[in-house]
């Protein structure tokens, strides 16, 4: 091992840390900077060239697993296991099943102080409950199926009578009471529309560009949401040119 030319760069913007081994990398992404830092993707023949905070990096990096850059492939393998606590005094590193015990461990008057570094992690900081980044809404960490339903229904797609009502569309009257990354999953394919009404199935999804930004804190509850297939994510994992 060559200790003095350390291979695996930070890919945060102006860090100039770098190591010899992966499994530093991650800690140290961890510790020392925070999802929101400004990266850019190191694969030089990508052509996603914008930058991308951390977390976001962690979506892009999914498209290059088969590249072999370590520090990529690192990205992948983390999956959200880990996250730095959010009270700036403390950034103990926690499991995910451990994180609302630590926060709690905390004084509210801390939870006060870091409220907005909570609420960017989709946390209330006063009772450390889960929260709608779109309207607030508070559930139980074990409600995280009750909040992805929320979010589905509420917050992601039109209402199944709306759609009725605007496109007239066969297939909605169908989807009632189904979870969204069920219909969606089903109907997602249908580039020319329903089979009878030629109805898309992205009218049954809200603006995107008002989902936009809140899809990182969508990815910090509930990191399964980047495999539902919602377009949210669809401008950072583009191919690489070959």
């Amino acid at each position: 091992m060559n200790i003095h030319n350390p291979s695996y760069p930070c890919p945060v913007v102006n860090c100039e840390k770098a190591f010899h081994r992966k499994d530093k990398v991650i800690p140290h992404l961890l510790r020392f900077h925070d999802l929101d830092d400004s990266t850019h993707c190191p694969i030089a023949d990508c052509q996603y060239r914008l930058p991308l905070p951390l977390d976001l990096l962690q979506i892009h990096a999914g498209i290059h697993w088969t590249s072999h850059n370590v520090v990529l492939v690192a990205l992948c393998e983390w999956r959200f296991r880990k996250f730095a606590c959010s009270i700036t005094s403390c950034k103990k590193l926690c499991d995910l099943k451990q994180f609302t015990r630590h926060l709690k461990g905390h004084r509210a008057a801390e939870r006060k102080a870091s409220g907005d570094a909570m609420r960017a992690l989709g946390r209330d900081p006063v009772t450390t409950d889960l929260m709608c980044p779109f309207c607030s809404a508070q559930f139980l960490e074990s409600q995280l199926d009750v909040l992805r339903f929320h979010l589905q229904e509420t917050h992601l797609s039109i209402a199944n009578t709306e759609a009725h009502e605007l496109y007239g569309c066969c297939v909605c009257p169908q989807l009632t009471n189904r979870r969204w990354n069920s219909w969606w999953d089903r109907h997602k394919e249908r580039q020319n529309g329903c089979s009878k009404c030629k109805c898309p199935p992205s009218r049954l999804l809200v603006d995107i560009s008002t989902v936009l930004p809140y899809r990182q804190q969508i990815l910090r509850l509930d990191y399964n949401f980047q495999y539902y297939y919602y377009p949210v994510f669809n401008d950072i994992k583009t191919t690489p040119r070959t």
